[in-house]
């Protein structure tokens, strides 16, 4: 068929317990998009990997005969990660303890099973979906500190559209449950979409339209992109 392939371990394999930084000589970073690869080298801190699978292989042309085909590559592999230390924004505390599977097949990352902490909030559940196009499809569950979450409230991380809600919310505290879900282009996180709903639990709100600071609030805020809704407060 005018094809051979070669594959290659990168010395790899399938291990077990090893550092985060003792693996990344052995990434094929050429495969992944550029996003991708500042995160996977510049954002993760320390951590640790369990079960590590890679498999890296290339296809070249039978030289023995005439052949259209190029030499292509594929990479894919599965691994399980915890005690991870990651900084993605100055805005954000660093999320700690950060554990959960990965697996990816050709630029295309898929993530589950994550758990975590930032701060004095948690990270209870979440999924992330990286495509080799660099677009990022995420949802999360996570216990927050408000307190802890005004500091980002009007950051440049928070989207535009996001933005318009947020501008007449002055401060927050107490404790809330969000679930969050996400999608849009990583290179340009301002076009990222949110949509979810915030259950606060005995908060207090400095929020412009209630005219006076409003203590022990109980009730679910739920949020789109174009919309924003205050059900049983």
């Amino acid at each position: 068929d005018g094809i051979r392939d070669v594959e290659r371990s990168r010395g790899l394999g399938d291990v077990y317990k090893r550092q985060y930084q003792d693996i990344l000589p052995y990434l094929p970073f050429s495969v992944f998009p550029h996003q991708i690869k500042t995160i996977l080298k510049e954002k993760f801190e320390s951590g640790k990997i369990d079960r590590l699978f890679l498999k890296y292989t290339e296809t070249f042309p039978d030289l023995s005969e005439a052949s259209p085909i190029k030499k292509s590559r594929s990479f894919e592999g599965n691994l399980g990660f915890h005690d991870f230390s990651l900084t993605i924004f100055d805005d954000l505390p660093p999320i700690k303890q950060l554990n959960g599977k990965l697996s990816f097949d050709n630029g295309n990352f898929n993530i589950t099973d994550l758990t975590g902490s930032f701060g004095r909030s948690e990270i209870e559940h979440g999924s992330i979906t990286l495509s080799k196009v660099s677009f990022l499809d995420t949802s999360a569950e996570l216990k927050l500190d408000l307190f802890e979450i005004n500091q980002i409230l009007h950051s440049k991380i928070i989207p535009r559209k996001a933005q318009r809600h947020l501008k007449n919310l002055r401060s927050m505290k107490g404790k809330a449950l969000l679930t969050l879900d996400a999608s849009g282009p990583l290179n340009d996180l301002s076009s990222i979409t949110f949509g979810g709903k915030l259950e606060l639990l005995n908060a207090t709100l400095d929020y412009q339209p209630f005219r006076k600071v409003t203590r022990n609030l109980n009730g679910i805020i739920q949020f789109t992109p174009y919309r924003l809704s205050l059900i049983h407060i």
